[in-house]
């Protein structure tokens, strides 16, 4: 690099957690750094004094990646780095939004299966590991290390709306620093503009709409709006979408708890560990062979649409129809399985997407039944209302 362009800083990139001494001497290397991933905050601290003393007068020296340890703990580390007067440290990490919506997301199975890729400025779904309070805590540190005040966090800007359709899912791209949304719906023609939708999270599912409006009408046509919000203020609303005209209702299960589900039957768990392997997805059902859960829909079932992942082949899950719960009729889904790369290095699970339309007409029930290990990550129910 320096034969070509001499004035072009270079840094060394290796990821030991103390500097080589022939770094420091290296005339092609321009600032050094350490990655530190122990697993108490006295261990970290000590390392990086140790390098921050190795490297003065000699390189500047960074911290390039640390993380894993709860806030208190790396609150100290960063203190540390302020008061060594090292050049920064970068915490591992930050994830940005998706241009389909919602965030990118990365799980951590380091640190006791508890971290996942920080968003900013934090949200309820990362509350096991203090996301919220990491990110006040960060900023604030990142002044400091800059001898600055943090100034106000300003209203958040227009969020963009990116889809809506004919069941009522909607998916926008949010706005930085933005806390949660207000959804808005407006009957076409004439109709005004109303909140369906107070506070929703833009974190609470993986790589799929953020919210489901279950409030419609079938056969009306609705345009639809965002609106970001923060402790600051609001932002001016998103362009609304196009009209939608909508066809059906749907019942949208995240699998957070069992708050969408009829009945229960056998012994099923809900999951939220090793979300790397299941295509970031934090909360899932898995059950017995032979466990079941049956959902209800407040009108006629047009289709269902299950998320599933396992180590087998198709046809894992089992999915009967039913008018009155009490005799069910088992449809074969139609089964789409994703390529999945990296299965024998880190395990991931095979990805399907299961989709099946009742026999009869007058289905209100839906059993979904485990034959094996699978896991079930996602449901949806289409149905058109009774009203």
């Amino acid at each position: 690099i320096k034969s070509i362009d001499h004035n072009h800083l270079v840094i060394d990139g290796a990821t030991y957690d103390t500097i080589p001494k022939d770094r420091l001497e290296d005339p092609n290397v321009d600032f050094v750094q350490t990655h530190h991933y122990e697993n108490n905050a006295l261990a970290m601290i000590d390392r990086i004094q140790r390098n921050c003393q190795a490297a003065r007068g000699h390189r500047p020296y960074h911290v390039g990646e640390f993380g894993f340890l709860g806030t208190q703990s790396l609150q100290a580390v960063m203190d540390t780095v302020i008061q060594q007067r090292a050049t920064g440290a970068l915490l591992w990490s930050l994830r940005y939004r998706s241009r389909e919506g919602g965030f990118y997301w990365h799980h951590e199975p380091a640190g006791g299966d508890l971290f996942k890729a920080y968003h900013w400025p934090g949200f309820e779904a990362g509350e096991t590991y203090d996301e919220r309070g990491m990110m006040r805590l960060l900023r604030a540190k990142a002044y400091e290390i800059r001898g600055l005040t943090p100034p106000a966090i300003p209203a958040p800007s227009s969020p963009c709306l990116v889809s809506a359709d004919d069941g009522g899912r909607v998916s926008w791209r949010g706005s930085v620093g933005a806390t949660c949304y207000d959804v808005q719906r407006a009957e076409w023609p004439l109709g005004a503009w109303l909140t369906v939708a107070h506070g929703v999270s833009e974190a609470q599912a993986q790589y799929q709409p953020q919210f489901t409006d279950d409030s419609t009408s079938p056969g009306k046509s609705y345009r639809y709006r965002v609106v970001a919000r923060n402790h600051t203020g609001c932002s001016a609303p998103s362009k609304p979408s196009g009209l939608v005209r909508i066809s059906h209702r749907t019942l949208v299960d995240e699998l957070r708890n069992d708050s969408q589900i009829f009945l229960k039957q056998g012994k099923l768990q809900f999951r939220q560990n090793e979300a790397r392997k299941v295509k970031e997805d934090c909360h899932r059902l898995s059950g017995d062979p032979d466990s079941a859960i049956i959902y209800h829909a407040h009108g006629r079932i047009s289709a269902v649409r299950l998320f599933v992942y396992s180590h087998a082949e198709p046809k894992d899950i089992q999915i009967a129809f039913s008018p009155d719960c009490k005799k069910f009729e088992p449809v074969d889904p139609d089964v789409q399985r994703t390529t999945t790369f990296g299965e024998k290095v880190y395990g991931f699970l095979k990805a399907d997407l299961y989709t099946v339309k009742p026999k009869a007409q007058d289905s209100r029930y839906v059993k979904i039944v485990f034959k094996t290990d699978a896991q079930l990550g996602r449901v949806e129910v289409e149905y058109v209302s009774a009203h």
